[in-house]
């Protein structure tokens, strides 16, 4: 396998990715991780977008930057081409109009002399981009941001709403997932094996690859506080959502692994400045066991990204995979 960077010689794919910070970033970063194997990359990107591409083409040179005009859309203000700049309601609208890109690709493919034998697309773009790669007879790629456990969940907990609230579209969306010839995960196999094993079975397939955690592209001059831009999300709605986790009975995943020290239950409960000091201070020193579990969790992510680990070896895989006609 080649593995030089900025290879012409491996196969070629498109990247689709989904136009908001946290699907796109982790996106980016798989795609350097392709790159460094010697596939041949084409981004698809609205004009606005552009820049963001600017650490990965740094270091890529090689890889094609493939700019379509952002689709109108009546209920999206001009000037507006992702999620930062639109309240999260609005997500099946920005969908809706990314969708529309459907054209303008498959005329791109119909005039490429060497178009891609795949399309990497984020989950969210699972409709039109499973029915052009249909269209074309290539294959698709689906990626999710998220790591298996709440891929399935969310499959689960869609799949037993009533039809009342869920629009043909959010199912269709599920289906081209599953039906879709591959699938990729920000996780590893040392995190969670049952999960991915449980996700293959949904698909009838093996071709689902944990290549996590997605490190941000070494070497790029651009800070990590640089990265997509600056929070589209306020600290205080993320502390929101970490709440509603526990009063709606969710379990975050560091509890089940037994790696975290929790200091409350909600807001109503949390401790004063000195007493949550204190468990701060605890949380970093001392021989707790939340540490230990810390610690030896950090390791096996690092180590999985190693050569020789298993997301490492996943990545090999799946090039592998695409490099065979």
């Amino acid at each position: 396998m080649n593995k030089m960077t900025g290879s012409k010689d491996g196969a070629h794919i498109l990247v689709i990715p989904y136009q908001a910070p946290g699907h796109m970033l982790p996106l980016l970063d798989l795609t350097h991780q392709l790159a460094k194997r010697g596939l041949t990359i084409t981004i698809l990107v609205t004009p606005k977008i552009l820049p963001q591409l600017q650490p990965l083409l740094s270091v890529h040179p090689s890889i094609q930057a493939l700019v379509i005009p952002f689709p109108p859309h009546p209920t999206i203000p001009d000037g507006v081409e992702d999620m930062k700049e639109l309240p999260v309601f609005m997500v099946p609208e920005l969908l809706t109009a990314m969708s529309e890109f459907y054209n303008p690709v498959l005329r791109w493919f119909q005039a490429n002399p060497s178009p891609p034998v795949a399309i990497l697309t984020d989950f969210f773009h699972s409709t039109w981009s499973q029915s052009l790669a249909s269209h074309l007879g290539i294959r698709r790629i689906g990626f999710a941001p998220i790591n298996s456990g709440g891929l399935i969940e969310t499959w689960c907990n869609l799949g037993r709403v009533t039809e009342e609230y869920l629009p043909d579209s959010m199912a269709h969306s599920i289906l081209a997932n599953v039906r879709s010839w591959g699938f990729i995960l920000s996780s590893f196999t040392e995190l969670e094996r049952e999960n991915l094993e449980q996700l293959r079975k949904m698909m009838g397939h093996d071709r689902v690859w944990a290549v996590g955690p997605l490190l941000p592209i070494e070497h790029s001059k651009v800070g990590l506080n640089e990265r997509g831009g600056s929070n589209s999300v306020p600290a205080n709605e993320v502390l929101a959502w970490l709440d509603s986790c526990r009063a709606d009975k969710s379990v975050l995943l560091v509890d089940q692994l037994g790696a975290a020290i929790r200091v409350c239950d909600g807001m109503s409960s949390v401790p004063d400045s000195v007493k949550l000091a204190h468990a701060l201070a605890d949380s970093v020193s001392g021989n707790a066991s939340e540490k230990a579990e810390a610690l030896k969790l950090r390791e096996r992510a690092l180590n999985a990204t190693k050569e020789g680990g298993s997301s490492a070896l996943a990545l090999d895989e799946l090039v592998k995979e695409l490099s065979t006609k």
